[in-house]
């Protein structure tokens, strides 16, 4: 989508960070550090010798989220190592209050934010949660940060349909045939968690069938892990430097929380329940069921909701 291309093109005193015309969800191996793309291949190529030993589809998923954290997180920390070190460089010797000091930040602070958006882009998942998150904190981050990250609030990228068939089956304990008489294998809809197919049941309803990625079981808490103690560095620099007014655990403490409750399809749909209780004698509102009866198994995940797209007749 075209919303989602960016032109990035930036230089610092520490190194040349360049994305050229990225497509936000394609990973640009010139956006990376020399090192980091080497390993993720390394890490991917001999994860593959015990992928296949019987191993079933969403154990393969986990696998596989687990190493791509691993990479993420070692990219996460250089791009976070890069921005402090262009704070403490490139505002080195200027007056706080000076017109030179503010004009230098100004600069700082989008080249950073793009660093970040490309950080949310190549890693996906929960890093692009955060930039999403990031991109919304109006009057809490600078405007330069918010300018720049507001092009991830759209919507998302889509996985196939072959890793998302994985999800159903394995929540719901049965083949997708059985489950559903057709379901569409394109995504009508996609953020940066989940994605919507629709799908007909045996019974002749049309339904939206909401799948969380499944990488996602796995990939959340390492990559969660990561951000804490990335934030808990910046917050300790933060301090150091006398700021103490602007505290990053706190929102991180915040996203987390939000985060835990967004990967709860269960929420999403007591909710859904409540709205359509509150509004059941209003004509107006349509508020669309949820089939109970096509709930995952109690995983902790809940991963597939189901949401009539056409009940009138």
């Amino acid at each position: 989508s075209d919303v989602y291309k960016r032109q990035v093109s930036t230089q610092s005193t520490w190194g040349q960070f360049k994305v050229s015309t990225i497509d936000v969800f394609k990973v640009d191996s010139s956006s990376c550090h020399p090192w980091v793309m080497p390993l993720e291949y390394t890490l991917k190529r001999y994860s593959l010798l015990y992928l296949k030993f019987g191993i079933d589809a969403q154990t393969r998923s986990d696998l596989r989220g687990l190493v791509h954290s691993i990479p993420s997180g070692i990219h996460a920390a250089g791009v976070v190592t890069s921005c402090i070190f262009d704070y403490m460089y490139n505002l080195k010797g200027l007056e706080p209050a000076s017109d030179a000091y503010l004009n230098r930040r100004s600069e700082i602070h989008t080249r950073c934010a793009e660093r970040i958006l490309a950080l949310s882009v190549r890693n996906r998942g929960i890093y692009l949660k955060l930039g999403q998150y990031l991109g919304n904190l109006n009057g809490i981050m600078p405007r330069e940060y918010t300018e720049v990250l507001k092009v991830l609030q759209d919507s998302g990228p889509s996985i196939p349909f072959d890793e998302a068939k994985v999800v159903i089956e394995h929540d719901l304990g049965r083949p997708v045939n059985e489950l559903f008489a057709s379901i569409d294998e394109k995504a009508i809809a996609a953020a940066t968690l989940a994605q919507v197919h629709a799908a007909y049941l045996h019974t002749g309803e049309k339904i939206a069938v909401k799948i969380q990625f499944p990488f996602l079981r796995t990939q959340t808490p390492s990559d969660l892990a990561v951000i804490r103690y990335l934030t808990t560095v910046c917050t300790r620099l933060l301090e150091w430097r006398d700021f103490k007014d602007f505290d990053l655990l706190k929102l991180f403490t915040t996203f987390r929380a939000s985060l835990v409750d967004e990967l709860d399809f269960t929420l999403e749909v007591q909710n859904s329940e409540l709205t359509r209780e509150l509004f059941k004698n209003d004509e107006r509102i349509y508020i669309p069921v949820s089939y109970t009866h096509l709930r995952a198994h109690e995983t902790g995940r809940n991963l597939v909701c189901r949401l009539l797209l056409e009940k009138k007749k």
